[in-house]
């Protein structure tokens, strides 16, 4: 927790000089479903879900009619899957939450319409399970990857939209997990 909060203070006094100069800031909170993808080929997935709901919150300042900076917190949700492989069977459970520090661009199709995306570096926080008639284990990850994001809003008023959102982050779990996220969401101006 006192990692969380140190980064969200830096990033709050990285972007406060920013703001200063800033268009307008906004907040985005959004409700969607995530895939959690492996290449991994040494078990064979039996049952469970990888795709479960993922949550979102973000803020974000735009820094001139194109370009801006965002930091936000997803949760990605927890999936719990059974596998065999050449041992055995295998129960896991994982649950991912990132923050992430990202560039956005936005371009405005019409005064209705807008299209953005972002890139940038993401801290994801993994907790799992894994147990067999061997194993028993219970643990949790930090990894730092990197948060690539494209997404459309409807802008029902000059200070609040609807978006519609695809971010993906790499290394969300170790080198061979990767999470995609799509979302619904609204943002309000300020």
């Amino acid at each position: 927790m006192k990692k969380v909060l140190l980064c969200a203070l830096l990033s709050g006094a990285t972007l406060s000089p920013l703001a200063a100069n800033a268009e307008g800031g906004y907040v985005d909170i959004g409700v969607g479903q995530s895939r959690y993808t492996y290449d991994n080929d040494d078990f064979n997935l039996t049952s469970g879900d990888d795709n479960p709901t993922a949550y979102s919150i973000a803020a974000g300042t735009r820094l001139n009619q194109i370009f801006g900076a965002e930091i936000g917190y997803t949760d990605l949700g927890e999936i719990d899957q059974n596998y065999t492989y050449a041992g055995g069977t295998l129960s896991t459970g994982i649950q991912t939450r990132a923050l992430h520090l990202a560039g956005t661009a936005t371009a405005s199709l019409s005064d209705e319409f807008s299209v953005f995306g972002k890139l940038g570096v993401t801290r994801n926080r993994t907790k799992g399970t894994a147990n067999s008639a061997t194993l028993n284990v219970n643990d949790s990850v930090n990894k730092t990857g990197w948060l690539a994001g494209v997404g459309a809003a409807y802008h029902f008023t000059p200070a609040l939209a609807g978006t519609v959102g695809y971010d993906y982050f790499d290394r969300a779990v170790d080198n061979d997990t990767h999470i995609g996220k799509w979302s619904l969401g609204l943002r309000m101006g300020f």
